[in-house]
């Protein structure tokens, strides 16, 4: 299971007010305030922002990108996320959980079609041209006024929704190689599912694809499908993550990070992390440290 080290937001700790039954917020970045997290922390929702004007840096799962006008950003739930405060930023900031969708049953299926969503392999960011942006903004403004009504209708809030993630599923299709079907992308995300809860027990590919009633080699081809990498890659990419996450937030030892992620030898765990990450546990360590000023 993932570390609790890092703080899980919700979206009511960034409005500062009970959202009751509606899981879903939109808000201007300009009017946010240059205060809204200044450290690393893991979302328990979906976020969309839409940078139009200002420049910054963010880090998503450890790899940083450039902010600046005409950037668009997806953050799935329980990725690390840091972006580095600036009072010049402006913008789109839109946050929705699953829960959302599922309230509408008919929609529910969109989130598992939706390829940038939860998908390690898909780059969270995205330029967006003229045309696109113009669309784009049209529905961030109706989805804010909306918004804003004393009583929001949700499925007003839903419809705009689902045409804004519908669009952006557009912009991606046209930048990368044609996406998989819809069932391909809902059984990996029910692959990944099953890797979030037991990639620390070193179950082997066969035992995923057997949960998931597939064959081992079925497993891999939906993959390489919907991720271009394979099924053990995924796994191990996983369990990296935990170690990176945990060198980085925590005061464990590395003997005791190995046993987090399923090493009984602390010794092969620095092998393999050193295999995988190109640097001894200790030396990523005090990197980190440096870099976030932990």
């Amino acid at each position: 299971m993932p570390s609790p080290l890092l703080p899980v937001y919700q979206i009511a700790d960034f409005l500062g007010v009970d959202l009751g039954p509606v899981p879903f917020s939109v808000q201007l970045l300009e009017h946010m305030g240059p205060s809204w997290l200044r450290t690393p922390h893991r979302h328990g929702f979906y976020e969309i922002l839409w940078i139009t004007q200002g420049y910054s840096q963010q880090v998503i799962d450890y790899e940083e990108y450039q902010v600046a006008p005409g950037s668009l950003f997806i953050i799935s739930p329980g990725q690390v996320h840091l972006i580095e405060p600036s009072a010049q930023l402006a913008g789109f900031c839109v946050r929705f959980t699953e829960e959302f969708f599922l309230l509408d049953q008919p929609s529910a299926p969109i989130l598992a079609e939706l390829s940038y969503l939860d998908n390690p392999a898909v780059t969270p960011t995205l330029p967006l041209p003229p045309g696109p942006a113009t669309k784009l903004r049209t529905l961030l403004e109706l989805l804010l006024s909306e918004f804003a009504q004393p009583a929001p209708a949700e499925p007003v809030l839903r419809a705009l929704l689902l045409v804004l993630l519908t669009e952006i599923q557009r912009l991606y299709a046209g930048r990368q190689p044609a996406a998989a079907g819809a069932h391909a992308q809902g059984q990996f995300k029910a692959f990944r599912r099953l890797v979030e809860a037991h990639f620390a027990e070193h179950l082997a590919v066969a035992d995923y694809a057997s949960r998931l009633h597939l064959t081992p080699r079925h497993l891999n081809r939906l993959v390489q499908a919907v991720a271009a990498c394979t099924a053990s890659d995924v796994i191990r990419r996983r369990t990296v993550l935990e170690a990176r996450r945990l060198l980085t937030f925590s005061a464990l030892t590395v003997g005791q990070i190995a046993e987090q992620v399923g090493f009984a030898d602390s010794s092969y765990f620095t092998r393999y992390f050193g295999r995988e990450v190109g640097q001894a546990p200790l030396e990523y360590r005090q990197q980190m440290s440096e870099k976030y000023r932990i």
